[in-house]
């Protein structure tokens, strides 16, 4: 994802360069899959599962999903409402902010009686761009969903605030969001790339799935 791209893994391979100074980095940051083998990649860093195909994958990092809103608009919800945990009915009249690709929306789900249920919302702006979208929360334009990794220097600095909710909120059909490393195990015998996984895997790596 080119957001984890550019927040979390850009810093970590600018430290790698200057351990390694010889070694050119070619790097894609995009929301396409890419598919080791097939395409002309020696490593990728996917969202999500752990993928089905022939590869080596180890988890990097694991982030719930956060409800966000600066702390005036939060607090005026609060009062409009009349309460300090918002609930699901409230969403549906809450200034929200949805992201959406290709023309489809990324639905919001609560986890509730033991189901995910999706969420009723009617989002104030639509957009094709996380960043865009971070913008015009800190604006005070509505709440919206993030994995922690992506706001959490905002959540330190009191620009946002996480909103109060009455059960688990997401924008996919789980609490949080799993990043993972994945290398085909022959490719792994390069040494340069043995040095980048294993650089990225110290620095960033959570647990290891084969």
């Amino acid at each position: 994802m080119p957001s984890y791209g550019e927040k979390v893994l850009a810093p970590i391979l600018q430290k790698f360069r200057k351990l390694y100074p010889s070694v050119t980095l070619d790097l894609d940051f995009t929301d396409d899959l890419t598919v080791l083998g097939k395409d002309a990649a020696d490593i990728a860093v996917r969202a999500g599962n752990v993928p089905e195909e022939r590869v080596v994958a180890k988890q990097l990092s694991h982030a719930d999903f956060k409800l966000v809103a600066t702390p005036s608009l939060l607090r005026n919800l609060q009062i409009q409402y009349d309460k300090s945990v918002l609930s699901v009915e409230d969403l549906k009249s809450c200034p929200t902010l949805q992201f959406s690709a290709n023309f489809e929306r990324f639905s919001w789900w609560c986890f509730k009686n033991e189901a995910w249920q999706k969420i009723e919302i009617n989002p104030v702006l639509l957009c094709n761009s996380g960043e865009a979208l971070l913008a015009a929360t800190v604006a005070h334009e509505g709440l919206s969903l993030y994995p922690l990794w992506w706001i959490e220097e905002y959540l330190n600095s009191g620009e946002l605030v996480e909103v109060p909710f009455e059960m688990p909120i997401s924008n996919r059909q789980n609490q949080s969001l799993d990043v993972f490393i994945l290398y085909q195990q022959a490719k792994y015998k390069i040494p340069k790339i043995k040095h980048c996984v294993d650089f990225i895997v110290q620095h960033l790596g959570r647990s290891q799935t084969s």
